[in-house]
């Protein structure tokens, strides 16, 4: 039944069944070799297959043809506007579609190079929860550190609206402790990090920041830099050594 609805379901029902799949328990328990697995790998990679990421370099081109009559001009511009309008919500349901296959296929340990080009894709489109599941998939599940992937997971400590998604990208940033000085994005870390500790409106972010700096082995150059902005003329970069100071759990007597 699942099957034939993922495959023959509305737009609605496809999507909410791969949400379920995405968020369902234990996928190391399913039997990958089943008949009704290898199924559902297909219609997976079938929806894959149908996102615009597989076409965004291609251009659509139309003959332009000349217009004398000014009626027949405008019925024209509004028939294309409407097909415009059209296809623009086919290409926005085909990509929730490909975007929930391809969460789903990483879930399930699915490491198709489709699967991969899709997730890739969707780090810059879609909404930032949507960009969330996707860096977290490509971390985890794919184990893509790529300089691309350690620079989205950057971009996703600062920008989102949801201070849970900031955390996440804060909690994934930790993962890629072996390779970022490969990539040459030490300086660029140490530098976001040292912003969010005083610039993030929420305490729970904050305080991911002061872990991630423990675990990357920044604490002792962190505590240097903060040091030195108590010393500084300006105000305000005094209050952001407090701030950084109280986030670092270190207290004066400690100085």
């Amino acid at each position: 039944m699942v099957l034939q609805a993922i495959k023959y379901g509305s737009q609605d029902l496809r999507a909410n069944l791969l949400d379920v799949l995405r968020c369902s328990n234990n996928p190391h328990l399913v039997n990958k070799q089943s008949v009704q697995f290898r199924v559902l790998h297909g219609l997976l990679l079938n929806l894959i297959r149908k996102g615009s990421h597989l076409d965004s370099t291609k251009k659509e081109v139309k003959q332009k043809t000349e217009i004398q009559d000014p009626l027949e001009e405008m019925i024209l511009l509004e028939r294309d506007a409407f097909e415009l309008q059209n296809k623009a919500a086919k290409v926005n349901y085909n990509d929730k579609l490909a975007s929930l296959a391809a969460l789903v296929c990483a879930y399930f340990d699915i490491r198709d190079e489709p699967v991969r080009a899709c997730l890739l894709f969707f780090l810059d489109e879609g909404d930032e929860d949507l960009q969330s599941w996707t860096l977290e998939a490509l971390t985890k599940s794919l184990g893509c550190h790529s300089e691309k992937v350690i620079r989205a997971c950057l971009k996703q400590m600062k920008t989102p609206i949801k201070w849970e998604n900031r955390a996440a990208a804060v909690r994934l940033i930790v993962l890629y402790k072996s390779v970022i000085e490969e990539h040459s994005l030490s300086a660029l870390v140490f530098e976001d990090l040292q912003a969010l500790l005083y610039d993030d409106c929420s305490r729970e972010v904050r305080q991911e920041v002061a872990t991630a700096i423990n675990t990357l082995g920044l604490h002792a150059k962190m505590l240097q830099v903060v040091i030195r902005k108590l010393d500084d003329i300006n105000e305000d970069v005094r209050a952001q050594g407090v701030m950084s100071l109280s986030i670092l759990g270190i207290k004066g007597k400690s100085l």
